[in-house]
């Protein structure tokens, strides 16, 4: 009863903080639709944040979504609505930060940081599919225990691009930075949530709950960063 009431007091938490990561999603996307904002970004920088901050969006939605479906509702699927919410946000957000990496380099040419980039992402797709290919998964196992981390590794080599390149990216660099922490967050995290599917454990479990807390509060921060940093640049314009 004990393990029970802390899952679902951890869960609300993590629902709760993805929450007002939804809500501060939404604050920053109606923004992206004021003219003022719109005169900020050139057509592909715009394209590039529209499609980061829905991608984290969705993610923060299909939280909300999951913890409603499993603690209000009750229900024991293994695909809900929220997995839709997931992969549309890792869709877009790969959309993003690859269109991200592609524009810096060919504006600030340089090899060592793209070989930094394919080395990161080739290395840590490598240790990810080490870790939950590492032994066969029990039946009907669904598709996103290995789709998830392995979606991580690959947002997180091209986030890699954000760090990179700090002075091309200015006042949004900090935003920036504090949403690749928190994909790195949802890498570590996804891979436990994994393994331990895949292994029948929950050796993991407690551990990758409050790293999911950390990455959902951590998403909050960053969209309340990036919506300053817009206002701030936007008054500056006038």
């Amino acid at each position: 009863m004990v393990i029970e009431n802390f899952a679902e007091v951890i869960s609300l938490l993590i629902a709760i903080c993805a929450g007002i990561a939804a809500i501060a999603g939404i604050i920053m996307l109606s923004a992206f639709f004021q003219n003022k904002l719109k005169n900020l970004f050139d057509d592909v920088n715009y394209f590039i944040f529209f499609f980061l901050v829905s991608g984290y969006f969705l993610y923060s939605l299909g939280e909300v979504a999951f913890y409603l479906g499993t603690w209000i509702f009750g229900s024991e699927a293994r695909i809900s609505i929220s997995d839709v919410y997931w992969t549309g946000g890792i869709i877009l957000l790969i959309i993003s930060f690859l269109t991200l990496a592609i524009t810096l380099l060919r504006r600030n040419p340089d090899p060592r940081k793209l070989m930094a980039l394919i080395l990161v992402g080739g290395g840590l797709l490598l240790l990810v599919s080490l870790l939950i290919f590492s032994s066969s998964a029990p039946p009907n196992t669904s598709f996103f225990i290995y789709f998830y981390p392995l979606s991580d590794a690959i947002i997180i080599g091209l986030a890699l691009s954000a760090i990179l390149f700090p002075r091309q990216l200015g006042a949004f660099h900090t935003p920036l930075l504090f949403f690749f922490i928190a994909s790195s967050i949802f890498l570590i995290a996804d891979t436990m949530y994994s393994f331990d599917a895949i292994k029948g454990t929950l050796l993991f479990n407690t551990l990758g709950q409050y790293f999911y807390l950390f990455a959902y509060a951590l998403s909050a921060i960053a969209f309340i960063t990036m919506r300053f940093q817009t206002h701030t640049l936007s008054l500056n314009r006038n």
